[in-house]
């Protein structure tokens, strides 16, 4: 008798402690963990990312040089997918079934919770075939924004290009980014990504179980409206701008044209340059990889990463500091043969001036009498002292800004390469004492 009496508050103690268990897991559910409530929300309710256009770039006389265009993405979260029909959705987008497939793949190997690319910019045509069957396929939905066009197609070094976002960038944009964004990666389009990127939107969108979409949740009530990019208006003048494209076709250097009473930039050219129109769109890696693959190397921004010699722009600046070091006077003159001998090595001269001064020296570009005006600087402190006169004249002229960066705003400005006395120590020793 009391092996049953003590079974039988066993069995209840059981039950009891199954309820308990079973309570404590729905209070769990239902009052602290809000994963169900997130579940079901997503089964109905979507935030749907509204991306906002961005700036237009301007030249200085108002005309558009930069604008956008409207395309269409289909997005996938790979997770929401269930059995569709593919054939449908290849004929529906103009792709094979194994296309299909390989970008579902993808897809999922990407996230399988997040909304991902399924198909870029599909033509308009597709798109309008897709809303009408959209309701067979779960988990896909489609998703507007725009792309830049360039409608003069030049200044691509200059614009630069925009492009999705990587890993990097989402981690440094302290959570603004997230994947499937766009932004500057070069030129204009980089340096004021901030400003022309804009502000995304959010449209709270109800979807019933055959994944149609509703209508706005709450009227719109919780929406944001996406802001778009700011207008970007730049100092280029884009007239100009196409003359030196033309002048330096086929041609590998660079033209910039500046206003001397504002420094504001007139012209941008580096060539051999491309379309910036290349750089947008479903072909942008096999444009890109075709530009690395070019041996003149048309993706360098030849104004601000080429290295140049500064040519007779550098002579006006060396007659300066040899006039405040006394080694010339305006009335020094030298005899130009068309020539001048530094050592073994022969610099030649486009004019034979005979006797010339520093103003006709300036005016004609003459290479022989600044050959003279550098050496007389360097030896006006004796031959032993050749070294620390270099030294002070290298101070001089980098007062001037060579070698150095402009702080232009453009991104990745290289300085410029000018070398201290250190360097020529390093190849020809420190015997400075040789005369010229």
């Amino acid at each position: 008798m009391d092996q049953l009496f003590n079974r039988k508050y066993i069995v209840q103690g059981l039950f009891i402690v199954v309820a308990l268990i079973l309570l404590g897991k729905l209070f769990y559910i239902q009052i602290i963990s809000d994963k169900a409530f997130s579940s079901a929300e997503s089964n109905v309710l979507r935030k749907i990312y509204k991306y906002p256009a961005r700036g237009a770039i301007l030249d200085r006389n108002m005309k558009v040089i930069v604008q956008n265009e409207p395309v269409y993405d289909l997005m996938v979260i790979p997770n929401e997918v269930k059995p569709f029909d593919t054939l449908g959705l290849a004929n529906a987008l103009e792709i094979t079934i194994e296309d299909v497939r390989k970008k579902l793949k993808k897809a999922k190997a990407q996230s399988p919770y997040q909304s991902t690319f399924f198909e870029r910019q599909i033509s308009v045509q597709s798109y309008a075939r897709l809303q009408e069957i959209m309701y067979r396929f779960p988990g896909f939905r489609t998703q507007d924004r725009t792309i830049r066009h360039y409608p003069d197609s030049i200044a691509g070094q200059l614009f630069g290009y925009v492009k999705e976002v990587s890993p990097d960038d989402i981690e440094k944009s302290e959570g603004y980014y997230k994947p499937g964004d766009f932004i500057g990666k070069s030129g204009l389009e980089r340096s004021y990504e901030d400003f022309l990127r804009g502000e995304k939107g959010v449209i709270n969108t109800l979807y019933d179980a055959k994944n149609v979409a509703q209508g706005s949740y709450a009227n719109g009530k919780y929406d944001i409206n996406a802001v778009s990019g700011d207008r970007l208006i730049s100092s280029l003048d884009i007239r100009i701008q196409r003359l030196g494209e033309e002048l330096m076709k086929n041609k590998v250097g660079a033209i910039v044209a500046i206003e001397p009473s504002t420094g504001e930039i007139l012209a941008f050219v580096s060539s051999p340059g491309y379309d910036p129109n290349q750089l947008v769109g479903k072909d942008w890696g096999k444009n890109y990889m075709s530009l690395i693959a070019n041996p003149y190397r048309p993706q360098i921004v030849r104004p601000i990463a080429g290295q140049y010699s500064p040519g007779s722009s550098f002579k006006p600046v060396d007659a300066l500091v040899a006039l405040q070091d006394g080694a010339i006077d305006p009335n020094t003159t030298f005899f130009c043969p068309g020539y001048y001998m530094a050592g073994n090595h022969k610099v030649k001269c486009e004019h034979v001036d005979g006797t010339i001064n520093m103003q006709r020296g300036i005016a004609r570009s003459c290479n022989t009498y600044f050959c003279h005006v550098f050496q007389n600087i360097i030896t006006k402190n004796g031959m032993k002292n050749q070294r620390q006169t270099y030294a002070k004249w290298h101070e001089q002229i980098s007062k001037w800004g060579f070698g150095q960066k402009l702080g232009i705003d453009m991104p990745f400005e290289k300085k410029g390469i000018f070398y201290q006395a250190d360097h020529y120590d390093k190849i020809y020793g420190k015997r400075w004492d040789i005369p010229l």
